[in-house]
């Protein structure tokens, strides 16, 4: 495989924890893939698609990578993809696999950095609007255990609790999707 991308990108970004490393991590296990390259010789990728509307958020983390890759937009949506097999390689290690909404498994995050984690898992996977009432909503929607791992935290941080509600299920990954939700004043913390 190929040794170095075509593109500058910082690849050891994910050998080291901090507070933007989890966020983007979090943002990975929510809303991006890693994928196998399909020549001979081509490196893994991660990849991102995001409606157009949340383009900031790859603005953001393409900075925050410092990659010279660009941005793409396709009709309502806008990709992002890395060619790196180090990026990849170290993603797989932190437990974001190919296909991962198969075999579903939630990184090891030092806990100073749990929130920017879940942070970035929100801005991937979740939504926060005011309900009828004008009370503030936050819904996350995704796997078991990463959903099972929110959960656990916010009550163990902060006393909140939310059922586990198995949603849909999706006939491509012939697995279930679960949601949970905080309401009111706990969706402020």
């Amino acid at each position: 495989k190929r040794d170095k991308p075509r593109l500058k990108v910082e690849e050891n970004y994910f050998k080291k924890w901090s507070a933007n490393m989890s966020y983007v991590l979090g943002f990975i296990l929510a809303d991006g893939c890693i994928i196998q390259g399909t020549y001979k010789g081509y490196s893994d990728s991660l990849k991102f698609g995001v409606q157009s509307r949340d383009k900031d958020i790859l603005e953001k983390i393409k900075t925050e990578l410092k990659a010279e890759h660009k941005l793409s937009p396709v009709r309502n949506a806008v990709h992002f993809c890395i060619t790196s097999q180090r990026i990849v390689n170290d993603l797989k290690n932190l437990g974001i696999i190919y296909r991962k909404s198969l075999n579903e498994t939630v990184p090891k995050v030092p806990p100073k950095y749990v929130k920017d984690f879940i942070r970035g898992i929100i801005d991937g996977d979740g939504s926060l609007w005011l309900d009828k009432r004008n009370y503030p909503t936050i819904s996350v929607s995704g796997g078991e255990n990463t959903l099972r791992f929110i959960r656990n935290h916010f009550f163990a941080k902060f006393k909140l609790y939310s059922k586990l509600s198995r949603r849909t299920y999706s006939i491509d990954i012939k697995k279930y999707l679960y949601q949970i939700s905080y309401r009111g004043s706990s969706a402020k913390q």
